[in-house]
């Protein structure tokens, strides 16, 4: 993943950087207008995924998370999620059953997830499926960024590529990808 063409389509940063150079979409960022912002984004429509031949087996395969909640630790800048563009960080968490973290999306109702964090961060469930011998072992280290981010060449960029190179350092063979 070090070339984003590889993840994007090749003309979609042209697309985008044309897109926010209309006069009405500076507008509409200035307003935080969604609707006048969204009217034209240029989406990312992706072609088929790039699978693994053969997949990994989940039982011998060490298992990674990444959430798209915006959840960060306590001790750590919040994303910036205010504003039509959005945050194209990252925020590393303990993958454990008891770590603790904030939450900074503000799309989405964050109450169910303050109840469990499992519904977005699923770590309890993942040691389950470690102790039930479905998958090999999970890293120590989980992954989030805010899934609000209209910014993909800077997501690509900035979080995934820290996500990507933290996966592979710790020998991750499946990333469990949740989205909000």
């Amino acid at each position: 993943m070090d070339d984003h063409r590889e993840v994007l389509p090749q003309d979609w940063e042209q697309r985008y950087r044309a897109f926010l150079a209309q006069p009405e979409v500076q507008a509409a960022i200035a307003t935080e207008d969604s609707d006048l912002f969204f009217k034209s984004y240029p989406r990312v429509v992706n072609g088929p995924p790039p699978f693994v031949d053969p997949p990994p087996v989940p039982a011998q395969s060490r298992v990674g998370l990444v959430s798209t909640a915006g959840f960060y630790p306590p001790d750590a800048a919040p994303f910036r999620w205010r504003g039509l563009c959005g945050d194209t960080g990252m925020r590393a968490l303990p993958l454990a059953t008891d770590a603790r973290f904030s939450i900074a999306h503000g799309h989405y109702d964050e109450g169910p997830v303050r109840r469990d964090p499992n519904v977005l961060w699923p770590a309890a469930r993942l040691a389950e499926l470690r102790e039930l011998g479905e998958i090999g072992s999970l890293a120590a280290t989980g992954y989030a960024i805010d899934g609000y981010c209209t910014d993909a060449i800077g997501l690509v960029r900035e979080a995934g590529e820290a996500i990507w190179s933290g996966l592979r350092a710790e020998g991750v063979d499946i990333a469990l990808i949740v989205p909000v």
